[in-house]
Parts: C-alpha cells; sequence; structure tokens
C-alpha cells in the first residue's frame, strides 16, 4: 500500500494502476529472494540424531531446562522476546496511529514502514561495521535508547509534521536494527554447535510469544477504547524498559564503548595482530605496563570482556575509580602474592575451573604489573608510535602476548602537549 501510494502521489498513476505496478514490484523481489537462496551452501546438519518431534512442547522444555543454566543466555531470549512484543505492536499501532493522531491516510500511514525499514537497514549496517570480527554488543544500549526516543517522540506528537514523523520513525528504526544485529549475532555465537538448532528454535519460539502477547495487547486496548496515541506511550515505556535492561546488562560493554570512543577520538591507534585474539573461548593475554593509559588502549582495540588483575594498593590509592573498577570486575591480585593466594584470588572473583590452569569458557584474564615488566618505549618511522599485538610462541593454550607502544611519550602537535598512540 506504502508503494501504491507513493506512484499515485508521484508518478499520478491510477489507483488500479498503482496497486498492479507495487504488486509486480514484491513478485519481483520475491524471485529476486529465491534465486539468491541458490547461492547459500548447503551445509551438513550439526545433529544428524535429531528428528522433528510432534510433541514440540516437550522438546522446548528440555531445551529450555540447559538454556536456564546459561544467565546470558536466558538474557539474551528475554530481550528477543520483548523485542518482538514492541517491533511488532508498534508494526500494527503505527497505521492507526499515522490516520487518527497525524491525520494521514491509510496508504500514506502505511508509507511510515519504508523509514522504518531503512532505518533498520542502516542500524544494521552500523552494526555491522563497527563490530567486524566481533559483536558490538556496547551497541545494544544504544539502539534500544533510540528505539525508546523515537517511540517517546511520536507519542509527544499530535499534529501531522511529515519531516519530523519520518525522522523519528527513521530513528527508531536505526535503534532496532543496532539491537537485534547483535542480539542475534551473540545468541550464534553463545549457543554451543551441537545444539545451537536448538536453541535457536526456542528463541524463535520466545519471539513469535512477543508477537502473540502484541496482539494480545491490541485486542484489549481496543476493548479498553484506548488509542493509537496511548499504544505508543505503552511501547515507549517497554523499550525504556528494554534499554535499561540492556544498559544494566551490559554496562561494562557500554563503558567500554565510550572509551573506544573517546581513544580514538582523541589519538590515532593502530592494532597488528588482532586477529590472533579468538573472537570467543578463554584467553591469558600477557602485555607490558609501561603507563596507566595501557587499560585503556587495550579495552578500545578489543571487544571481549577483559578481567584485569591490579595491585590491591593500587585500588586505595585512586579510590574515585572503584566505581568503574567494579564495572569492569578487576581482580586484586598483589604481585607479591604466592601461585596459591593467586590461585584463590582468582576463584574467588569466578575466574577458572576447578582445575589450576582452566579458565572457564569466557575468561579473558590480563594481568597489568606497573614495574614487573621492562618498560620499552620504541619510535618508528616518521615519529609515529604503536599498539601492536604479537602471537606468542605457545601453541594452542589461549596465551597471547601483547605489546604496547607510545603511550609514554608527550609531543608537542602545534596546540599543545597531545598524546599520541598511532
Amino acid at each position: 500500500p506504502g508503494a501504491a501510494w507513493l506512484l499515485r502521489a508521484k508518478i499520478g498513476l491510477a489507483p488500479n494502476g498503482a496497486y498492479t505496478v507495487s504488486q509486480l514490484l514484491c513478485v519481483v523481489v520475491a524471485v529476486a529472494g529465491v534465486l539468491a537462496s541458490t547461492r547459500v551452501w548447503r551445509l551438513p546438519p550439526a545433529t544428524p540424531r535429531l528428528h522433528p518431534d510432534l510433541l514440540f512442547v516437550r522438546r522446548l522444555w528440555r531445551t529450555t531446562a540447559w538454556v536456564r543454566r546459561d544467565r546470558e543466555l536466558l538474557l539474551a531470549m528475554a530481550g528477543t522476546g520483548l523485542f518482538s512484543l514492541v517491533a511488532s505492536f508498534l508494526q500494527i499501532d503505527l497505521v492507526a496511529y499515522g490516520v487518527n493522531t497525524l491525520g494521514l491516510s491509510t496508504e500514506g500511514a502505511q508509507f511510515q514502514f519504508f523509514y522504518a525499514a531503512i532505518g533498520i537497514a542502516v542500524g544494521a549496517w552500523i552494526a555491522g561495521r563497527l563490530s567486524r570480527r566481533n559483536v558490538e554488543m556496547g551497541l545494544m544500549p544504544i539502539g534500544a535508547g533510540l528505539l525508546a526516543l523515537g517511540t517517546f517522540g511520536l507519542a509527544l506528537r499530535a499534529s501531522p509534521a511529515p519531516v519530523a514523523v519520518a525522522a523519528l520513525v527513521f530513528s527508531a528504526g536505526v535503534g532496532a536494527g543496532m539491537f537485534v544485529v547483535p542480539l542475534d549475532t551473540f545468541l550464534q555465537m553463545r549457543l554451543p554447535a551441537d545444539r545451537r538448532g536448538e536453541g535457536l528454535a526456542l528463541n524463535s519460539f520466545v519471539s513469535w510469544i512477543g508477537v502473540l502477547l502484541a496482539g494480545l495487547l491490541m485486542v484489549g486496548g481496543s476493548a479498553l477504547r484506548l488509542t493509537a496515541r496511548q499504544g505508543v506511550w505503552a511501547m515507549f515505556a517497554a523499550s525504556t524498559l528494554l534499554f535499561l535492561g540492556a544498559l544494566w546488562t551490559l554496562r561494562d560493554f557500554f563503558v567500554r564503548m565510550l572509551v573506544t570512543i573517546a581513544v580514538k577520538s582523541l589519538y590515532r591507534v593502530r592494532t597488528i595482530g588482532i586477529e590472533n585474539l579468538p573472537v570467543d573461548g578463554p584467553a591469558l593475554l600477557l602485555a607490558n605496563h609501561s603507563s596507566y593509559f595501557d587499560a585503556l588502549l587495550l579495552c578500545a582495540t578489543t571487544r571481549r570482556r577483559i578481567r584485569f588483575l591490579m595491585d590491591p594498593a593500587m585500588i586505595e590509592r585512586f579510590r574515585w575509580l572503584k566505581p568503574f573498577l567494579r564495572l569492569y570486575r578487576v581482580i586484586p591480585v598483589s604481585s607479591r602474592s604466592s601461585p596459591s593466594q593467586v590461585v584463590r584470588a582468582l576463584r574467588e572473583a569466578g575466574v577458572g575451573a576447578e582445575r589450576l590452569g582452566v579458565l572457564r569458557q569466557e575468561d579473558v584474564v590480563l594481568p597489568l604489573a606497573r614495574g614487573a615488566h621492562e618498560r620499552r618505549h620504541e619510535r618508528l618511522g616518521g615519529g609515529r608510535e604503536v599498539l601492536a599485538g604479537e602471537r606468542a610462541d605457545a601453541g594452542d593454550d589461549g596465551r597471547l602476548a601483547l605489546r604496547v607502544a607510545g603511550a609514554e611519550e608527550r609531543r608537542t602537535d602545534g596546540m599543545g602537549a597531545v598524546d599520541k598512540a598511532d
């Protein structure tokens, strides 16, 4: 209908002709999608022993039992359900909102889906560009926040303003794309390979529960004679809940992303060998430590959760940093501690398995002991300084040696002293 409205308004086609052309365009897109799907690689089933189960509820219950043991996986699926509820409700409510609140025609109101679709595409593109080889989880609170702001702006509007409404719908779409792409990617990566199909099936089921709840809310709102604008207010409340949940759950990723933006806005940072850091699984990072800025540089160049080891005396010295240290779950360990004391501190911090020296699947631990390592500062060609990551000759045990260069020296760059890391 939106395409037909555009053909009628901009090209001047008759109503029947406009609908015919728009339907033909839909057929072309569908055929193109089918042809594109033939290029998808055919992969063997991961678990050939599994077969369709008519009693699918029983299978879903069994899948839920092991998903519940992974808190982050469970929260991700809950986020999927809430996001589906908000998105589905807005899709249904947007037409009535455009007609009853903004005074648009039915075709004009449905054309708002076009702005939303473009916004989702842009948000998905941003998420892909910023994530690259790792999932940028810090985008999810921003995406949910944009969705909440978009619905808030729509709820405030009581008069037609085509540009403002289009901008609000577009921004909500951008937020949706920035939220759902990292979420779906995280689920793909987090689920065990041999049970990924089961987990994705459960996630899809949760998503459709959200769609069903959106329909039930529409029926309930109609029975209570709620207006479409009040429905947008309700979705603002739900998207705000989504934002607060994402911000609280991913607060360390969110702060790390803000640190990354600040560091890369002030400095030119170049990484070498970042592909040697695995995107998942346990890892022990071993880095030199030449300045207090090293930790910020390391946070700005990897998207994994890093658990830093820090001397308790340093924690007490910088008490004003304690909230941030707790946020990053810094592990207090003294360089004078015995091996047994270090192991005890790691276990108390929730790092490691029962056997000595074994990290859990999500652990990335980085000890930074200022003064315990040689302080090296190398000048490279043209006076530029580099943050470099180098592979340790350690086989497949998950150890990775890092070298941080250029974090100490200060140089004058025309407008005063500026730290440089190129």
